[in-house]
């Protein structure tokens, strides 16, 4: 590499650090690139393909830990260790596999561990697996078929030696050598020899950490219905740990199929976090790991459009994830989960509710609540009540379900429908607005009062629950004259409102 280009580099690295240095904690980048990169919903079911697309926008070599995760607790189905170049492009494809479950397939060059595609190849594929959790009540491998996807940056390389370098593309497309980069975590391999206690101490990586720089977007694709929308993923800066140089350059490299980097990783995440509210950046003290990412996803409520109207066979599905619920309610064998979320994953939900409120477009409403007023302390039971059960879910607005009106329902006796799909059911005037769904619960519940749902840091909390998502909306107009398909849908990002209150002492 020329000198110049590696000033560049050096340039931009000291700037991002000075920027980062700025907004202390970890923050959802208003730029849309980071270190850490949560893609909210991927679907191989009923049709539908999903891309996944990261880009390295620097002019470093980067690894990145890729790790996909199912829909009902978030448990592994597919990770490996990705190596990006500079100014690299990689993406691959989410579809069914012949067995059932999901599969990813790539025609992408990029250097993978364990290898996916080999460079003489056109595509590579490799098929999900169901052992994370094969004791659930569901163990199938359709489960596979709908969940999210995580990426976190692990280390980078001077692109001109070593292991950076073989990252690299030649003028012919293909990297230098990944083949190296497999061989480095074969027994007896540099990385594989240098690994303790999960760390890689790694001297060819830059013994800096300037992280971030990458963006991803995902597209949903079913060809059969003529549809397609993209989203835009979320993007985390200042991940790592406060620029804490014990734990910079090659220390955050881990070897392919471990679980960590994790979202909840102890000693390399940012205790703190800078949450903007209201037009104000809140710099906050987080007790936990985990809850530093949390909190700056942590919203009150969820607002977002839907079009349900029969005349434009329109119809509406919002996706809700909750990216790191999994650490508050796993493992299981305890009824209470830890805050801000209420109950521990038993093997098949881990449930928490919530009241949704559907305006259409001249104010008129309604809100689901329970029947009537209930005894405190009450559970509320799933089929009767708003409820929430997994990690990605989808809430489809109907208007033409065999359902009471105005009723969340799990609706179990549809085999091709995923079971993480919830359905509203809506009168047939309600045929466009939109809705506001609140993680505060009713006061009719006692113990589920407002704030139920909150997260503690060191001077108060913040109400709700760590959310990220999309509304998708299609318009099916068939086939027109000529033979050309009319269809058209798009994704419009989640509206939310972000409360921060005072210190206050609550208990379970």
């Amino acid at each position: 590499m020329k000198k110049n280009v590696l000033a560049i580099a050096v340039a931009t690295t000291v700037a991002s650090v000075a920027y980062a240095q700025q907004t202390p904690g970890v923050f959802v980048n208003p730029e849309h690139t980071g270190e850490v990169l949560l893609y909210p919903y991927y679907s191989a079911d009923a049709g539908n393909d999903t891309y996944i697309h990261v880009v390295n926008t620097t002019a470093l070599s980067k690894a990145v830990k890729v790790r996909i995760l199912e829909a009902e607790n978030s448990q592994e189905v597919r990770d490996f260790n990705l190596y990006l170049s500079p100014k690299d492009h990689f993406s691959f494809a989410i579809t069914k596999d012949a067995g059932g479950g999901a599969k990813l397939v790539t025609a992408d060059n990029s250097c993978t561990v364990p290898r996916i595609k080999q460079d003489d190849e056109p595509t590579g594929e490799i098929a999900f697996t169901n052992l994370a959790y094969d004791g659930d009540v569901n163990s199938s491998i359709e489960r596979t078929l709908n969940g999210h996807v995580e990426m976190i940056e692990m280390g980078q390389w001077d692109p001109t030696v070593g292991y950076g370098a073989d990252m690299v593309h030649g003028t012919d497309g293909i990297p230098a050598d990944c083949d190296a980069l497999v061989e480095s975590w074969t027994q007896g391999g540099d990385w594989y020899a240098d690994a303790s206690d999960h760390f890689v101490g790694d001297t060819d990586a830059l013994s800096y950490w300037a992280g971030g720089g990458l963006y991803g977007m995902g597209t949903v694709i079913n060809v059969m219905e003529g549809t397609s929308f993209g989203y835009d993923a979320v993007a985390l800066e200042n991940f790592q740990n406060d620029f804490n140089w014990d734990y910079a350059g090659g220390e955050l490299h881990f070897p392919p199929g471990d679980t960590a980097p994790s979202l909840a990783g102890w000693n390399y995440t940012n205790e703190e976090s800078t949450v903007f509210a209201a037009g104000e950046a809140l710099p906050l003290d987080l007790i936990d790991t985990i809850d530093a990412v949390s909190s700056v996803l942590m919203t009150e409520n969820v607002m977002n459009d839907y079009v349900i109207d029969p005349g434009l066979k329109a119809s509406t599905d919002w996706v809700v994830t909750f990216p790191t619920k999994r650490f508050y309610v796993n493992p299981p064998g305890v009824t209470l989960a830890d805050l801000p979320f209420h109950f521990r994953w038993d093997g098949d939900t881990a449930c928490d509710p919530f009241s949704v409120t559907i305006y259409d477009r001249e104010e008129k409403f309604k809100t689901a609540l329970p029947n009537e007023p209930q005894f405190s302390p009450y559970v509320p039971e799933l089929g009767v009540d708003p409820l929430i059960c997994y990690e990605t879910n989808v809430i489809s607005v109907v208007a033409d379900k065999d359902a009471p009106v105005g009723v969340l329902y799990q609706d179990g006796s549809d085999a091709t429908e995923s079971t993480t799909r919830i359905w509203y059911a809506l009168e047939s005037d309600y045929e466009s607005g939109w809705g506001d769904l609140s993680w505060n619960w009713s006061d009719l519940l006692g113990d589920y009062a407002e704030g139920s749902h909150y997260l503690g840091h060191a001077d108060g909390y913040l109400v709700g629950l760590p959310t990220i998502g999309f509304a998708a909306i299609e318009y099916k107009n068939g086939t027109l004259s000529g033979g050309t398909v009319a269809n058209y849908a798009g994704a419009y990002v989640h509206k939310t409102t972000i409360v921060n209150s005072s210190l206050i002492t609550r208990g379970r």
